[in-house]
């Protein structure tokens, strides 16, 4: 049984209606079912059944109801104690980056949390996509900026801004200095695959299987040794439009189709929020996030 199951089902108790109880607590109506669902699962019962067009308990939900309360009680005393044992000390905010995304827009943004919280210290975990979810999921991580195709239904994710996968070519490929080309172009082109890049994700949630057959030569988890190869003449590779670009590169527009990927906010719902992690979800929206990086990762 989690706190977030227990939050529902006492707000579908007040409303006594599951679309309002979703936006008192800030989910999708289908996610908030499908938590009260897998809390039934876990008492072995029912919670709520249809009575003349109203939600009611049953009789095990009315069981239940003073012992989540007390629990919920119990919880949030707990954190008001904790929140004041944390003004006196320093704040800590666990941060997870997708490492795809551009590290001089990210820097900028967080000095500006700092800041704001001056006593704030910040631990940055970099990752692929999938393990910035499950640090999440296993409370590894607060909260963190991510951009894959779909997220797990007891996510709460804001989206930031949304970019277009481009084309990295050296400087004296034939495709360098074209405004764009079409996905049907790389077929059998020699291609360094980045091994952290969600590009081959987003392609298939968008437009399903691939079309042509890349020649991939080489593969590399760094970016920095990836655009090395790059500009020495052994491949091209697909990068989205944020991340900086090394001398040597050009970029280029990819189309028919265009693959794009959202970068969001994402944290667990249900768990708890801490005035660092309040004020940093506050500022990460407000935030210029679009525009081409301007530094390089060589």
């Amino acid at each position: 049984m989690e706190m977030h199951q227990i939050r529902y089902f006492l707000a579908v108790e007040k409303s006594r209606n599951f679309t309002r109880a979703a936006e008192a607590c800030h989910i999708t109506q289908p996610a908030l079912t499908r938590a009260i669902q897998k809390l039934e699962h876990e008492v072995c019962g029912a919670l709520f059944q249809r009575l003349n067009g109203r939600i009611e308990l049953t009789e095990l939900g009315r069981v239940l109801l003073p012992r989540l309360e007390a629990v919920d009680r119990e919880v949030n005393s707990a954190r008001l104690d904790w929140q004041a044992a944390a003004g006196q000390r320093k704040q800590r905010l666990r941060l997870g980056v997708m490492c795809t995304l551009a590290p001089d827009r990210l820097a900028t943004f967080i000095s500006r949390v700092g800041l704001q919280i001056p006593d704030l210290e910040i631990s940055i975990k970099e990752a692929k996509g999938s393990a910035i979810v499950a640090g999440l999921a296993n409370d590894d991580l607060d909260i963190a900026l991510a951009g894959i195709p779909e997220y797990p239904a007891d996510f709460e994710v804001v989206r930031l801004f949304t970019e277009a996968y481009t084309l990295a070519v050296p400087d004296q490929h034939r495709f360098a200095g074209r405004a764009s080309v079409a996905l049907s172009e790389l077929d059998g082109e020699n291609y360094i695959e980045r091994l952290n890049c969600e590009f081959s994700d987003h392609f298939e949630a968008l437009h399903g299987d691939w079309p042509i057959q890349l020649n991939v030569r080489y593969r590399s988890e760094r970016e920095d040794w990836v655009q090395s190869m790059i500009a020495a003449g052994m491949g091209i590779a697909c990068l989205p439009q944020s991340l900086p670009i090394c001398p040597g590169v050009s970029r280029v527009s990819l189309h028919t189709p265009v693959v794009e990927r959202t970068i969001s906010l994402v944290r667990l719902a249900g768990t708890y929020k801490s005035p660092a992690v309040s004020v940093f979800a506050q500022m990460v929206g407000r935030f210029h996030w679009t525009g081409a990086g301007s530094g390089s990762p060589c």
